[in-house]
This record gives C-alpha cells, sequence and structure tokens, in this order.
C-alpha cells in the first residue's frame, strides 16, 4: 500500500542485503514509526479499517530494517523504551538532536492573547488541530473573548474562522517571523514518537509551550516550569485560559522554555553526542 511503500522506499536503500555487503551500517531512528502511526488504526470509519491493516505492515518492516543494521541508535530515552517494548529491539545508543539556537534568540513576544501552532496539518497531525479548534478553542474564547488562535503551515488555512478568533494563515516562509504573532504555542498532537521539533523551536523562541504529554516527549522539562502538560482535551482548555489571564507565568515559563532548550538542544551538544557515540562505533564498541 502507499503508506508502507513510501516508508521502504526510504528505509530499504540502506538496509537490503548487498547495497553494502562491505560496509557497516547504522540505523539512525528520528522516532518509532509504528508508534507514532498506532492511533490512527484506533476508532471508526473507512480510515481506521486502513490503518488496521498498515500499521501492523510498517511495524513489521520497521523491525526488520532496524535488526539488519550493525547498530541502531535512537533520537530519546522514550523512544529507548518504544523500541523495546513494539520491536524487542535495545538501540546501542543514543543521537539527539540539535538546533539553531541563534535564530530564535530574539524573537519578540508577541501581543499577550495570540496564541501559536505551526506545522503541516497532515492526516495524523492534522486531526488532532481540527479537534483543538473544534473543542478546546470554543471552551477557552468563552473565557478570554479577545484571545486569537494563528495558525500557520499547509491545511492550517482550511481552519480560519474570523468569527471564532482563528487565522488560518497556510504555509508561511519565515518560522521565526511567525513565532513573533504571539506569547503562547499549542502543540495538541496525540498520534508521535521522537523529539518534537515544533514544541522545542517554540521553546527557543521563549514562546510558552502548552502541549499534550506526546508534544513534550523527550525534552525532559518540568511541568509548570518548562512548558505546561494539558492531559487530556478536556484539561486544555482550563489550562490555555489561565496562561492567557496570566502574561507574567507566560514570561516566566517562557523563559524557563529557552534555558531548558539552551541546555538540552543546542546544535554544539548534539554534534558533540554525535562524534562520541560514531567514534564508539568505529572503535567497535556498542556506542
Amino acid at each position: 500500500s502507499a503508506a508502507s511503500d513510501v516508508y521502504k522506499r526510504q528505509v530499504y536503500t540502506f538496509t537490503m542485503p548487498g547495497v553494502f555487503a562491505d560496509r557497516r551500517v547504522a540505523f539512525r531512528s528520528h522516532d518509532v514509526t509504528a508508534k507514532a502511526f498506532a492511533p490512527m488504526a484506533a476508532g471508526g470509519g473507512l480510515m481506521t479499517l486502513y490503518w488496521k491493516r498498515e500499521v501492523p505492515r510498517i511495524r513489521n518492516f520497521e523491525r526488520e530494517a532496524a535488526a539488519r543494521a550493525g547498530v541502531l541508535w535512537s533520537i530519546s530515552s522514550s523512544d529507548v523504551a518504544a523500541w523495546r517494548s513494539l520491536h524487542g529491539l535495545t538501540p546501542d545508543g543514543l543521537l539527539g538532536v540539535g538546533i539553531d539556537l541563534e535564530r530564535y534568540h530574539a524573537v519578540p513576544a508577541g501581543p499577550s492573547r495570540s496564541v501559536l501552532h505551526i506545522g503541516y496539518l497532515d492526516a495524523r497531525k492534522g486531526d488532532a488541530m481540527r479537534r483543538f479548534a473544534r473543542e478546546v478553542w470554543p471552551s477557552v474564547r468563552r473565557r478570554v473573548d479577545d484571545a486569537e488562535l494563528v495558525l500557520a503551515g499547509r491545511g492550517s488555512e482550511d481552519l480560519n474562522d474570523p468569527a471564532l478568533g482563528i487565522r488560518g494563515l497556510g504555509p508561511v516562509d519565515d518560522d521565526a517571523e511567525f513565532l513573533a504573532a504571539g506569547r503562547i504555542f499549542v502543540n495538541p498532537q496525540v498520534a508521535g514518537s521522537g523529539i518534537k521539533l515544533k514544541s522545542i523551536i517554540a521553546m527557543a523562541a521563549s514562546k510558552a509551550l502548552v502541549g499534550t504529554p506526546n508534544a513534550v516527549e523527550g525534552i525532559d522539562g518540568e511541568d509548570g516550569r518548562d512548558f505546561v502538560v494539558a492531559d487530556g482535551f478536556g484539561d486544555y482548555a482550563d489550562k490555555l485560559a489561565a496562561l492567557l489571564e496570566s502574561p507574567e507565568r507566560v514570561a516566566a515559563i517562557g523563559a524557563a522554555a529557552r534555558q531548558r532548550v539552551e541546555a538540552r538542544f543546542s546544535q554544539e551538544q548534539a554534534e558533540a553526542g554525535a562524534r562520541d557515540v560514531i567514534a564508539r562505533w568505529h572503535e567497535g564498541g556498542s556506542a
């Protein structure tokens, strides 16, 4: 099928027998794809039936591809646990992620009543944002009637609703420029794996992140200090509205978020970690 065929083209090139017969092959996992797509197979409807068939195929291929490699590196400790529970494989080490912190260092705070989100609203992540706009945002507006939700990324234009205070901009050229449009960033993602780049980029721009447990997975921060975790869509409106009514707390969380990302996700740290992991692999260690 389409999804597994794309996945095979992306991974199989590096793992099929004979392609690198005289080379040692490393599998660097930026997420656990079977975990990321598993929620698509829950619920009802025709697409659920499709994903019930597709997810096991993705899971089997992912396990096979990783097992063929000489070494498996995971992006986060939470993904290490997922590799073990879903595939029975233990990654040989961590190869994390770093971002250009300087690019987001001087992003302006933006209007205090503007809430932001940027990202391509595809079938998996888009469903969460559509639910947020439908189930969470109206409750927020009932408490904070001048609040505005500003969305960017392909598909966000479909959620544009001036009467509800939602601006869907569609694709934008510069994410740092977009992040100057507000002080709070929401990530309602419920299906996914790995470290969510949109979350750490928002934190690098000193935005107060309000996200699901999935959205902050792998960041290793403290709820209420570095970000705010909404345990479910029913909890989201209360926590977001409370933040909108407390600009001092928004500023404090934004500052702590920047410090957390500086301490954990700089490019220099990522490069140093990669050099160490790869050097140990070349020396014959498990990395």
